[in-house]
């Protein structure tokens, strides 16, 4: 008699238990078709991806379809906000991280074979023996001229991790037979000062093409060289220097302002207004500066130039910039895939993005040289377009024709106009970094 009621309970309690979960499923699914936001943690993108895959009538490979998803989903928001694949994570941070792991060459590919223009100094290719001019035929084993490979799957072949070895076989005018050269891959520099030097006794010309993790001590480095060498004006070239890392412009700006003027400050819809002063202690607080800037100078760039600009510390010469309001910030996920994810909101709104001294935006209009200036069109003709008026104060006689719009000086308006002078201008109206077509592995 008690196993028989013992047994009635115990088979009561089964079928409560079971009752309960088949009741919690088929409500959560009701739940989900009425999906009510904020009340289970749950998006319709969740419960697609859920659907699709318990119910889909095929086998399909998530991961994949979410890889493909994820690129579309940012479409929708800024230019700027961008999903790095794991695949691409490490190349894409080369030109942040300041260094990569290779071999280090340069090279160009006439005819389908590889020709090696330049050998890195220092690296691993210089120490193996290899020369400019040689032609590589093999790696590992594996021929590589004449089968019409892409520039990017050789880069892919010659790279590798620090330490790791690589055999490339070259091709030299002396030799008959093909020389084996055994590489131990190593870091390679990625420079952002592509050059310094004077142009004259007093004026020194500094060129940066990216804000990586080192272009504050590039800069440092190349301008106390010149300033050793008698540089007393500096033109620094960003022109095509589409930006890079918040931090590297404003210790850049940092090195000519002084104490406790105003860099630039970013607000943002979750977060509140940061301002960064100068603290002044940069090497450059009396140094005359000139700015070289075009439509390829972006971000970054731009903050460096409308600092020195709103402070009254240096010239903008050359075409309006970018004009690139937007910050962002790298998240890293576990499979070392992430976002570049764009913390403050569109132009549209001018409070809400990084902003110059004198609260210039940095947004579509970009910044401009200061006076009212002239830019004529390519064949030198009647001028076609006025330049937006950023300050009181024009171009004066004691201005030096600006090399770029015609009107504006790099010289402070206090220096007297030289044949030097105009000989420096002249020279950097022929300035111009050619890009080349080649592989740096």
């Amino acid at each position: 008699m008690n196993r028989q009621i013992f047994f009635r309970i115990f088979t009561l309690v089964i079928c409560v238990l079971i009752g309960i979960i088949i009741g919690q499923r088929m409500l959560s699914r009701h739940a989900a078709l009425k999906y009510i936001p904020g009340a289970t943690g749950y998006t319709k993108l969740d419960l697609v991806i859920d659907q699709i895959k318990e119910n889909y009538v095929d086998t399909v490979k998530l991961d994949s379809l979410i890889e493909k998803s994820i690129p579309k989903v940012l479409g929708e928001l800024d230019p700027h906000s961008v999903y790095i694949p794991a695949a691409d994570m490490e190349q894409a941070n080369e030109s942040i991280e300041g260094n990569f792991d290779g071999i280090g060459v340069m090279f160009n590919m006439p005819n389908d074979t590889v020709v090696v223009t330049n050998v890195i100094g220092g690296g691993p290719s210089e120490r193996a023996g290899v020369q400019p001019g040689d032609r590589i035929i093999t790696v590992n084993d594996t021929v590589i001229a004449g089968k019409k490979i892409h520039q990017n799957n050789v880069v892919k072949l010659l790279r590798g991790k620090t330490g790791s070895r690589v055999t490339i076989g070259v091709q030299r005018m002396e030799e008959v037979q093909l020389v084996q050269i055994p590489i131990t891959r190593g870091k390679i520099p990625v420079k952002s000062v592509d050059a310094a030097f004077m142009l004259n006794d007093n004026t020194g010309y500094i060129k940066l093409s990216k804000f990586s993790k080192t272009s504050h001590l590039e800069f440092l480095k190349a301008a106390l060289t010149l300033q050793m060498e008698g540089m007393t004006n500096l033109v620094f070239d960003l022109r095509d220097n589409t930006g890079g890392l918040l931090d590297q412009s404003f210790e850049i700006a940092n090195e000519f302002l002084e104490k406790d003027q105003l860099i630039v400050y970013t607000e943002g819809r979750s977060r509140k207004r940061q301002n960064f002063y100068a603290d002044g202690r940069g090497h450059f607080l009396k140094m005359n500066v000139a700015i070289l800037t075009d439509e390829g100078t972006a971000s970054a760039s731009e903050i460096v130039a409308g600092a020195l600009q709103d402070n009254d510390r240096g010239y903008i010469v050359g075409r309006p910039t970018f004009g690139k309001g937007w910050v962002q910030d790298p998240i890293y996920f576990s499979d070392r895939s992430g976002l570049r994810f764009t913390t403050t909101p569109p132009p549209a709104a001018p409070s809400r993005n990084h902003t110059t001294a004198t609260s210039t935006m940095i947004r579509s209009t970009g910044a401009t040289c200061k006076g009212k200036c002239r830019r004529k069109t390519a064949s030198n003709k009647t001028p076609n377009r006025y330049l937006p008026h950023q300050r009181e104060k024009p171009c004066t006689a004691a201005a030096a024709l600006c090399p770029m719009c015609l009107c504006l000086a790099i010289l402070p308006v206090s220096a007297p106009i030289t044949t030097n002078s105009l000989t420096t201008l002249a020279f950097i109206n022929m300035l111009s970094i050619i890009p080349i077509k080649t592989g740096i592995p």
